[in-house]
């Protein structure tokens, strides 16, 4: 096996322009029209919501998303120098960051999954990292509703991972204790190959990945080098994390060969992301989806073997 990111594809429709006219005419229509989540629809809807906003309206505009999604959340906020942030947390499964008991009791072990919710002032932030967002949305849904048993699960939408990782440096470094896994979810939104950044190949989430039905519409691969993205920090934290990305094959090749020291390669994905292309139009929702659905099959193959 190549190290490199793994391959979804996603195709990103675009009918949030009718849900918007609905939502206008009538709040009861709003209701009746809102895609079911786990659809290409319901993707697309929130990657469109969120392109709408300029960088600074970014935070405002998913806190709708996730009010719309009936999903609960809280903002925590945090400075670096003269920035200031926010960072949106959902607890999926009982309560994350707290202290571990002084009784002798233990608490089950904490899971947090991440995509990082800015963009960058050129574009829309689609594919870096409105998909990435949308994933997350639909992972949230789909743990609430098959519970990943024994575990406590947070999500967090990390703010000003451009300006230099600074949203999830800040809550790496709030924790009370350490999660036992970092997933984090970065330029999830087109090809059909999951790529997976691991610090090792037998990282336990790697041979999940390796397990999941063959007759999936994708590759998987793997890489021990990989573009930094929100899972440094918490390896800074000194605590396990990976990164997965939806890309075609030869762009993960591509990456895989600048990454691995060759810089006379120019990745198409670099040519994209951070430009004024990178709009909704550029994500594959009919690839992200069983993109997505590898990710949760992945996750839910490590959380089976978990000792």
């Amino acid at each position: 096996m190549k190290n490199g990111w793994m391959k979804f594809g996603y195709f990103v429709s675009c009918a949030a322009g009718l849900g918007f006219a609905l939502a206008s005419a009538s709040p009861a229509l709003a209701q009746e029209a809102k895609p079911a989540f786990g659809t290409e629809q319901s993707i697309s809807a929130t990657i469109e919501k969120l392109c709408r906003a300029n960088k600074q309206e970014r935070v405002a505009l998913l806190s709708e998303v996730l009010d719309d999604n009936g999903i609960k959340y809280r903002i925590e906020e945090f400075k670096k120098g003269q920035a200031a942030g926010k960072n949106l947390v959902v607890d999926i499964q009982g309560e994350g960051n707290v202290a571990a008991p002084t009784d002798g009791t233990t608490l089950p072990k904490w899971l947090v999954i991440g995509a990082h919710l800015d963009r960058v002032e050129r574009g829309q932030g689609a594919v870096d990292n409105g998909a990435g967002c949308a994933t997350l949305i639909e992972l949230i849904h789909r743990i609430r509703q098959k519970p990943l048993d024994n575990l406590r699960v947070t999500a967090v939408f990390f703010d000003l991972e451009e300006n230099g990782l600074w949203g999830s440096a800040a809550y790496a470094k709030s924790l009370k204790e350490k999660p036992f896994l970092m997933i984090n979810m970065d330029v999830f939104a087109y090809g059909d190959e999951l790529w997976l950044y691991s610090p090792k190949a037998d990282h336990p989430l790697v041979k999940a990945s390796e397990k999941v039905d063959p007759n999936f519409s994708l590759t998987f691969d793997f890489a021990e080098a990989y573009p930094p993205s929100d899972h440094l920090s918490f390896l800074a934290e000194k605590i396990d994390a990976v990164s997965y990305s939806l890309l075609p094959p030869d762009e993960v090749d591509e990456l895989e060969k600048m990454f691995g020291g060759d810089r006379t390669v120019r990745p198409k994905i670099l040519a994209l992301i951070h430009t004024a292309d990178d709009l909704p139009k550029k994500v594959n929702t009919a690839q992200m989806l069983p993109g997505i659905n590898f990710l949760e099959s992945a996750i839910r193959q490590w959380h089976s073997e978990l000792k």
